[in-house]
Protein backbone atom coordinates (compact mmCIF):
# COMPACT_ATOMS: atom_id res chain seq x y z
CA UNK A 1 0.00 0.00 0.00
CA UNK A 2 2.97 2.41 -0.11
CA UNK A 3 2.28 4.27 -3.43
CA UNK A 4 4.46 7.06 -4.96
CA UNK A 5 2.46 9.49 -6.62
CA UNK A 6 4.38 10.06 -10.07
CA UNK A 7 4.24 13.62 -11.86
CA UNK A 8 1.24 14.25 -13.73
CA UNK A 9 1.62 16.20 -16.99
CA UNK A 10 0.42 19.62 -15.44
CA UNK A 11 3.70 19.11 -13.57
CA UNK A 12 6.04 18.17 -16.79
CA UNK A 13 4.09 20.90 -18.25
CA UNK A 14 5.46 23.97 -15.31
CA UNK A 15 8.85 22.53 -15.62
CA UNK A 16 9.09 22.73 -19.63
CA UNK A 17 7.64 26.24 -19.49
CA UNK A 18 10.04 27.53 -16.61
CA UNK A 19 12.84 26.16 -18.30
CA UNK A 20 12.39 28.00 -21.45
CA UNK A 21 11.37 31.45 -19.51
CA UNK A 22 14.88 30.99 -18.06
CA UNK A 23 16.97 29.48 -20.89
CA UNK A 24 15.79 31.31 -23.78
CA UNK A 25 17.06 34.76 -22.61
CA UNK A 26 20.20 33.32 -21.63
CA UNK A 27 20.78 31.54 -25.00
CA UNK A 28 21.14 35.00 -26.15
CA UNK A 29 24.52 35.45 -25.29
CA UNK A 30 25.97 32.06 -26.95
CA UNK A 31 23.88 33.05 -30.19
CA UNK A 32 25.46 36.24 -30.17
CA UNK A 33 28.86 34.63 -30.10
CA UNK A 34 27.70 32.33 -32.76
CA UNK A 35 26.46 35.24 -34.97
CA UNK A 36 29.34 37.32 -34.73
CA UNK A 37 32.08 34.27 -34.76
CA UNK A 38 30.55 31.94 -37.44
CA UNK A 39 27.72 32.77 -39.46
CA UNK A 40 27.76 34.82 -42.62
CA UNK A 41 26.62 38.25 -42.18
CA UNK A 42 23.76 37.52 -44.59
CA UNK A 43 22.44 35.03 -41.62
CA UNK A 44 22.88 37.40 -38.80
CA UNK A 45 19.44 39.11 -39.25
CA UNK A 46 17.60 35.66 -38.93
CA UNK A 47 19.46 35.17 -35.12
CA UNK A 48 18.47 38.64 -34.40
CA UNK A 49 14.82 38.30 -35.64
CA UNK A 50 14.78 34.84 -33.15
CA UNK A 51 15.65 36.90 -30.12
CA UNK A 52 13.70 40.20 -30.63
CA UNK A 53 11.79 39.55 -27.61
CA UNK A 54 14.69 39.64 -25.40
CA UNK A 55 16.37 42.24 -27.33
CA UNK A 56 12.80 44.59 -27.05
CA UNK A 57 12.57 43.52 -23.28
CA UNK A 58 16.41 44.27 -22.03
CA UNK A 59 16.70 47.65 -23.73
CA UNK A 60 13.76 49.27 -22.36
CA UNK A 61 15.01 49.98 -19.13
CA UNK A 62 18.28 50.53 -17.54
CA UNK A 63 18.83 48.14 -15.17
CA UNK A 64 17.86 45.42 -17.69
CA UNK A 65 20.17 47.14 -20.58
CA UNK A 66 22.96 47.49 -17.81
CA UNK A 67 22.44 43.78 -17.02
CA UNK A 68 21.83 42.97 -20.87
CA UNK A 69 25.21 44.89 -21.55
CA UNK A 70 27.12 43.06 -18.96
CA UNK A 71 25.95 39.79 -19.94
CA UNK A 72 26.16 39.79 -23.55
CA UNK A 73 29.74 41.27 -23.67
CA UNK A 74 30.44 37.95 -21.14
CA UNK A 75 30.20 36.44 -24.79
CA UNK A 76 31.18 38.86 -27.71
CA UNK A 77 32.80 42.77 -27.73
CA UNK A 78 29.83 45.12 -27.21
CA UNK A 79 32.03 47.66 -29.97
CA UNK A 80 32.32 44.33 -32.87
CA UNK A 81 28.62 43.64 -31.88
CA UNK A 82 27.21 47.26 -32.45
CA UNK A 83 29.93 48.08 -35.15
CA UNK A 84 28.39 45.04 -37.58
CA UNK A 85 24.84 46.84 -36.76
CA UNK A 86 23.25 44.24 -34.51
CA UNK A 87 19.96 44.95 -33.11
CA UNK A 88 21.29 43.54 -29.52
CA UNK A 89 23.51 46.30 -29.05
CA UNK A 90 21.45 49.87 -29.23
CA UNK A 91 23.40 52.93 -28.29
CA UNK A 92 20.43 54.42 -27.01
CA UNK A 93 16.83 53.86 -26.61
CA UNK A 94 14.44 55.75 -28.89
CA UNK A 95 12.14 58.86 -27.19
CA UNK A 96 9.07 57.55 -25.98
CA UNK A 97 6.29 58.80 -28.61
CA UNK A 98 8.42 58.44 -31.75
CA UNK A 99 8.75 56.26 -34.10
CA UNK A 100 12.03 54.69 -35.26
Amino acid sequence: MNEQRRPTIGYWGVVIVSAALILYPLSAGPAAWFAVRVLPDSSIAAVDRCHTPVIWLMTRTGPTHTAWRWYITRWVDWDELAGRGKAVAPSARPAPGRAR
